[in-house]
């Protein structure tokens, strides 16, 4: 199969958009993790991450968990899990000396449109590292009141401005929108005419309506003109006018045609249909990028003795010093030395919380709307609403008003999982007028601040002279002492002007260190625990209602679907289209982060390990998100087997739902599907969950039964029994009986036969079924299609006189510990244990009802047969035997079983008081990695991993209450316990299964 996606790229190697110039795109290749057979379908959901090369490059004194590769691949599982298929490229594109960034952006965009064509789903880009931008400029006709930097202008009363504007110097529309025309606006340098002028008095207001301009001719004997010129930039010219006469003399007259339709020179034929023409995103695109940031003081400011202001480990130093001057007044301009280490360290701890939020590492609080004003300018109540549209099952508001920097750095470190802030602000900064106490903000950000007061002759980290600003000082501060880590991940607005604007596009290109230095956006988002940032480009008062509205189309839409629908609004609302000034304004806005988050992820399979007396998470799967093709639901799919169905060392899960099967796996960086499948699919001579058939398909054991290098699944239905084996990307039948068919002497009749498990009888390597009937008991070779043995009711085995039809099976394990599986079995009479040999069962130990067993265990009828396990080590098998007031583990010493060790009620384990009556054995699971079984047992009151010993105490390895957060995972009661699973073929530690019952 052709990979259509690099045929692409290499089409782009060495691109220029321009004949001759320099190539704008020097390469687009594959991240190293990429397959190529791993090829997105053509109708499948396709999103590119863009990865800037520099960033993948090997870093002087980086450590192995610094890898930011690996986070990367499991970004990549992370989107998968969403729905998307993916391509992770790494992008080398110009960085020579020419200012042409506009023009890159342009190339990638032919890419992407190109991209777009070969798959139609293509949903959007994530740019990871520092890429081009687009900056727009824009002329237009208004009535405005203001006055005019230059051409130089005194407001007071409304005039003709005709004046071109950088309105946006971040503007993600240009990339988004793949049909509109903006390889025409495109400009290296442009000059541009302004004109301002204010109207004759014949003309009264008859030429406006408020700021809108009327179609008219405009007459004029107060005007200016100039020119203003802007490098690299997409300029929309939307002024429609033409001068008629302009007299520059002692008389000086202009007039001016002026038309009201505006030209939309950028808009698509397909977006002028709107009633508000605006071009419209044909797909999402956001930004991961900490280049802005990553800087340290100059190697050159140094103390007394060379200490440098950040020490080797990052934090701020005390800087002895003479100078009192050394430190300039805006301490930010001494930020000039780029730290790779700490850009690599920003990307990694972003990636860390993206994918904490993914899978639901803050579920366990409340879906809350949190908001944040700075100012008294305005109210947080009133940005209640953009958030609120988003669901309709937030629980208590968050608001804060006038707050200080203090109250900020706490605002962060609360649960909402959406954020509004609004404060006066700019590309640098954010204002917070609330009073506060520097020795209060350091304690709340965690640990000495970058930045410095003079004071006893050496510069101390002192928040002193911060005043009301909130900027990287404040965040880089939070990042470096690890104080939001753990905060709760939120998507995140900001309202304030010019957050996102990039100062110094039009004068120095993206790889600059002039460009966007200290940048505002960057900081909130390394620096706070958001996760995606939408903000402004633009000095303006709006709020972009309908964001909210977007996340609530459905529960699985995410920030970018809610991007481009607030595009959708702006474009049909009627009332904007002749307000020249904001009829455009949704370009203004832009995300920062990843658009692919939705709002709301609640955990749904946990795989938990052992870490030293805690549960820890090792992989946890999202509710509600894709694992391969499989659409995992926790709370309706059912867990029916683990194992290792491939053969690879490594346990795989069964999962089965009304829809169909799939077997699932996590291959140590990502969650994968070996196999989907729908009802009816065919598995070799198996049709899966027939609907001709009556009932449906039951998964009833896994086990080596045809296969003894992997695990199989044994099936049954109305039809019949077969053995299904993992082949490829789906499975097959290695064995199939209809019923009817003979086993050897057994008759396999679904009416009749009853499954009453699985294990290796006769110890050669395979499974056998153990069956029954009313006539009697079978072990049935799947393998070899033959009984190994078969007893009729009333045939003495050794001391025990067989009654199929009263007989129930307790377990089936190694109880003697010779490499073969015995049958426990019970009776009204007792118990016994039957072995196979010499072609039949005899009984190897038997107990009658009320028989002590020693220790005080009187063996009862109401005894309750818990989980068999390695949990004395070795080879032999034990299992618990639960009565009122112990716990009893038994095992079998010759002819009789014995008590090897006892739990007795009210006794303390650990931190574990052991009650019988409230306490449940759910899964016997090798935690500890060594050759015994512990015991996951739980209670009204939480969890707990118990080991036993014959010759030592018993043992509580961990206990956690319901409630708390293993990890990322929130612990319930309603959670289903599914047993052990083993992640690692190297090892043989197994983890804990869990799934979320109730999300």
């Amino acid at each position: 199969m052709a990979d259509i996606v690099k045929q692409i790229m290499d089409r782009y190697a060495g691109f220029s958009l321009k004949s001759g110039d320099d190539a704008d795109i020097n390469s687009l290749t594959y991240l190293d993790f990429e397959e190529p057979e791993d090829q997105p379908p053509n109708g499948g959901r396709l999103v590119l991450v863009l990865v800037e090369s520099r960033i993948l490059d090997a870093i002087d004194g980086e450590t192995p968990d610094q890898d930011l590769l690996s986070r990367l691949e499991r970004f990549k599982g992370d989107l998968r899990a969403e729905g998307m298929h993916t391509r992770f490229i790494r992008a080398d594109l110009y960085d020579g000396v020419d200012h042409k960034d506009g023009l890159t952006l342009l190339a990638l965009r032919r890419f992407l449109i190109d991209i777009r064509e070969a798959f139609p789903r293509f949903e959007g880009v994530v740019l990871v590292g520092s890429f081009p931008e687009a900056s727009l400029v824009r002329r237009w006709s208004w009535a405005s009141p203001h006055g005019n930097a230059s051409p130089p202008w005194t407001g007071g009363t409304p005039h003709l401005t005709i004046v071109p504007e950088s309105v946006s110097r971040r503007s993600e529309i240009v990339l988004a929108d793949l049909t509109g025309q903006w390889e025409r606006l495109y400009h290296k340098e442009v000059e541009i005419e302004a004109w301002l002028a204010n109207a004759t008095s014949d003309m009264g207001d008859g030429w406006r309506n408020g700021e809108t301009i009327l179609d008219c001719t405009f007459t004029s004997n107060d005007y200016k003109t100039g020119k203003l010129t802007f490098k690299d930039c997409f300029y929309v010219d939307d002024a429609n006018f033409t001068v008629l006469r302009r007299d520059d003399n002692a008389n000086p007259q202009l007039i001016v045609r002026v038309r009201t339709p505006l030209p939309h020179p950028e808009v698509a034929p397909e977006d002028r249909s709107s009633v508000n023409v605006t071009a419209r995103p044909d797909i999402s695109v956001s930004r991961i990028d900490a280049s802005n940031i990553a800087y340290d003081p100059s190697a050159r400011k140094q103390g007394t003795n060379g200490e440098r202001f950040v020490d080797p480990q990052g934090d701020p130093n005390v800087v002895p010093s003479t100078d009192p001057n050394l430190v300039p007044a805006n301490q930010r301009a001494m930020f000039t030395s780029f730290n790779p280490l700490l850009e690599r360290r920003l990307y990694n701890q972003y990636f860390d919380r993206n994918h904490r939020f993914r899978i639901g590492g803050w579920s366990h609080h409340e879906l809350q709307a949190g908001v944040i004003s700075g100012t008294s300018d305005f109210s947080a109540a009133n940005y209640l609403g953009v958030l609120k549209e988003a669901a309709t099952n937030f629980g208590r508001d968050v608001t804060v008003d006038q707050a200080s920097p203090k109250d900020y750095v706490d605002f962060l470190k609360t649960p909402p999982a959406f954020k509004y802030i609004i404060a006066h602000s700019n590309w640098q900064i954010s204002e917070f007028d609330g009073d506060y106490e520097p020795d209060e903000l350091q304690s709340a950000c965690g640990g000495s601040p970058f930045r410095w007061k003079y004071e006893s002759g050496a510069f101390r980290p002192s928040f002193e002279g911060q005043g009301k600003i909130v900027d990287w000082t404040i965040h880089r501060t939070l990042f470096q002492h690890g104080t939001n880590k753990d905060a709760p991940g939120c998507l995140m607005i900001h309202g304030g002007c010019d957050v996102n604007t990039v100062e110094g596009t039009h004068s120095h290109t993206h790889y600059s260190k002039y460009y966007a230095p200290w940048q505002n956006a960057e900081g909130i988002l390394f620096g706070s625990s958001a996760v995606a940032l939408l903000s402004r480009a633009k000095t303006f008062n709006d709020a972009p209602r309908g964001m909210g509205a977007g996340l609530g189309t459905g529960t699985r839409a995410n920030f970018g679907n809610a991007w481009r629908h607030y595009y959708d609004l702006q474009a049909g609302d009627a009332a904007l289209a002749p307000v020249v000034v904001q009829n455009k304004r949704a370009y203004f806005w832009s995300i920062t982060g990843d658009w692919t988050l939705r709002l709301s992820n609640k955990n749904g399979l946990g795989l938990l390990s052992l870490e030293g007396s805690e549960i820890r998470d090792e992989v946890i799967h999202p509710t509600q998100a894709w694992i391969g093709a499989w659409n995992f639901d926790s709370s309706r799919d059912r867990h029916k087997g683990t194992g290792n169905y491939d053969g690879s060392g490594q346990d795989s899960i069964a999962v089965q739902s009304d829809w169909g099967i799939a077997i699932v796996k996590h291959d140590g960086t990502r969650w994968t599907a070996l196999t989907v499948a729908e009802r009816d699919t065919w598995f070799g001579q198996w049709r899966w969950d027939a609907t001709v058939n009556r009932g449906r398909d039951s998964i009833r054991a896994t086990g080596h039964l045809t296969d003894r290098r992997r695990d199989q699944l044994l099936v049954t239905s109305s039809w019949g029994m077969g053995v299904l084996s993992q082949s490829g990307n789906s499975m097959t039948s290695t064995r199939t009986y209809e019923s009817g068919t003979r086993i050897g002497g057994w008759v396999y009749d679904v009416a009749k036969t009853v499954y009453r498990g699985i294990g290796d009888f006769d110890g050669d390597g395979h499974d056998e079924v153990l069956v029954s009937s009313g006539w009697g008991i079978g072990l049935l070779s799947l393998e070899h299609n033959r009984d190994i043995a078969m007893r009729k009711t009333g045939d003495r085995l050794g001391s025990w006189v067989l009654d199929s039809s009263r007989n129930r099976v307790v377990s089936i394990a190694d109880f003697d510990g010779d490499g073969s599986d015995e049958i426990m079995i019970r009776s009204d009479w007792g118990i016994g244990i039957l072995k196979h040999a010499n072609g039949g069962l005899k009984s190897i130990a038997m107990h009658a009802w009320d028989s002590d067993l020693g220790n005080g265990c009187i063996l009862s009828n109401r005894s309750q047969f818990r989980h068999t396990g390695r949990f004395l080590g070795g080879n032999q098998d034990a299992m618990v035997l639960a009565q009122n007031d112990a716990w009893f583990i038994l095992k079998l010493s010759n002819d009789r079983l014995t008590v090897a060790a006892k739990l007795s009620e009210g006794e303390r384990y650990g931190g574990w008081r052991f009650n019988p009556a409230q306490n449940y054995s759910r899964a016997a699971v090798r935690m500890r990695g060594n050759d015994k079984h512990q015991i996951v047992v739980n209670s009204r009151w939480g969890i707990g991993v118990l080991e036993v010993d014959e010759s030592r105490p018993t043992v509580c390895h961990a206990l956690h209450p319901y409630d708390d957060v293993l990890g990322n995972w929130h612990l319930t009661q309603t959670d289903y316990i599914a047993g052990p699973c083993k992640t690692s073929a190297a090892s043989d530690a197994e983890t804990l299964m869990i799934w979320k019952r109730r999300p």
